[in-house]
């Protein structure tokens, strides 16, 4: 079915205030909302073509917005977890993958466990 630019930009406006509130839910976040529903309308004016029937046109947008949001998560986790490096000035931040995050404590406590399971097996009675 052909659906006119007319009946779509009509549409559109008149959901733009719900696509807006559902993305703010899902997002959390105000700009990634604007984004989302932006995204939205994008896909959908693309996809404009695979509308069965124009009585289905809200449900369709909030299913497009849905994939969308979907979407933007898998491909979210997708990307490598990275946190900032900063200089001595904060200048040239750069990424580098996490470490560990249990830190210099648990290295030193790893290599003073390392030295008395080595005096054990030194010494098995326990002398010293």
């Amino acid at each position: 079915m052909s659906v006119s630019k007319e009946f779509f930009e009509k549409q559109v406006l008149g959901l733009l205030g719900a696509l807006e509130g559902v993305a703010r839910r899902l997002t959390r976040n105000e700009a990634d909302a604007e984004d989302l529903v932006a995204e939205t309308v994008s896909r959908a004016w693309r996809a404009l073509d695979t509308l069965e029937h124009e009585a289905a046109f809200r449900s369709w947008m909030f299913r497009i917005l849905n994939n969308a949001f979907v979407s933007g998560l898998r491909r979210a986790d997708a990307r490598p977890k990275t946190e900032p490096i900063e200089g001595d000035d904060g200048e040239g931040a750069r990424e580098e993958p996490r470490r560990d995050r249990r830190g210099d404590d648990a290295d030193r406590d790893d290599q003073e466990g390392e030295s008395s399971h080595r005096e054990k097996m030194e010494d098995p009675g326990g002398r010293r």
